[in-house]
């Protein structure tokens, strides 16, 4: 019974890494998205 619980916890601690992972990168894209419309807008000004 405890190896089941182990396993069970171990792939929600994976899953939850890769949903972090996930998560920065869309956020890391973002911000590169944002900074590059700041960019844009300081050029036409």
């Amino acid at each position: 019974m405890p190896d089941l619980v182990r396993g069970v916890a171990t792939k929600i601690v994976g899953l939850i890494a890769e949903t972090r992972k996930v998560t920065i990168k869309s956020l890391q894209a973002q911000m590169t998205f944002n900074e590059l419309a700041v960019r844009g807008l300081e050029m036409k000004i």
